[in-house]
């Protein structure tokens, strides 16, 4: 695709150190050409060193172009998040991932190639390929988890690994086009789902990955509850709500 660029979108909210890696690495790994943009998302929430260490990174690499987007109040949350970042992206692509490690930005390189010689199908991580590798989830987290993939497999009809995990890349209409209807968590779910139902083909590779180490959250039994239910509803909604 000769005119390919991408538009990586990152949110960031207490990441200091793990947000320097993320972009150190894709400087380092990258193509230049390859890559419109780096875009921050930033909130209300999002801490002073936080925003400090955006600061830096800007002036430490001025020939890349790393911006922030602002995140009003009104859109809240990681569905919030999609919306204000994607629809100012300037690439041909967006590639959506984190900036605490659990998306690992050596990876990004690999994605680009991916999407670059697919593009126009989903390019996402996964964390059940063979070779894949999990590091910090529990036994009973582990498989709550392969059993929710199992599910959806069953409720899309489609043999795709791992619909939860949010590390991807797509033609950026693709992603643009989603409602995100649930505001919160459920729109990493949102990112595969609501594609995969329109058809768009999704094309997996696998990672190594771990929990974050910046401000590392455990989750309790009920917070993990809390998120599977929001996920039942969101695939069932996506499922049985017809295209526009």
């Amino acid at each position: 695709m000769e005119d390919y660029s991408v538009s990586i979108c990152i949110g960031a909210l207490n990441e200091t150190n793990s947000l320097r890696k993320c972009i150190e690495t894709i400087y380092k790994n990258c193509e230049k050409d390859d890559i419109k943009e780096i875009l921050i998302c930033i909130c209300d929430y999002t801490t002073n060193d936080c925003k400090q260490a955006i600061r830096d990174i800007q002036s430490d690499y001025p020939d890349f172009p790393v911006k922030t987007v602002y995140q009003p109040p009104e859109e809240k949350n990681l569905g919030g998040a999609c919306r204000s970042t994607f629809r100012v992206a300037a690439g041909t692509h967006i590639l959506a991932m984190s900036s605490d490690l659990e998306c690992g930005p050596e990876y990004v390189s690999q994605i680009i190639k991916l999407s670059k010689e697919n593009p126009e199908k989903l390019i996402k991580g996964s964390r059940w390929l063979p070779n894949s590798v999990f590091h910090g989830y529990g036994t009973l987290r582990k498989a709550g988890n392969k059993l929710f993939q199992i599910y959806m497999q069953i409720l899309f009809r489609k043999n795709i690994t791992d619909y939860t995990y949010s590390f991807e890349a797509a033609p950026a209409e693709v992603f643009r086009a989603i409602d995100y209807r649930k505001n919160g968590k459920a729109a990493a779910l949102e990112m595969v789902a609501e594609p995969v139902k329109k058809g768009i083909e999704v094309k997996e590779f696998p990672v190594v990955w771990k929990n974050r180490e910046e401000f590392a959250h455990n989750k309790t039994f009920f917070e993990d509850f809390k998120l599977l239910v929001l996920y039942i509803c969101t695939s069932l909604s996506i499922k049985f709500t017809k295209n526009k």
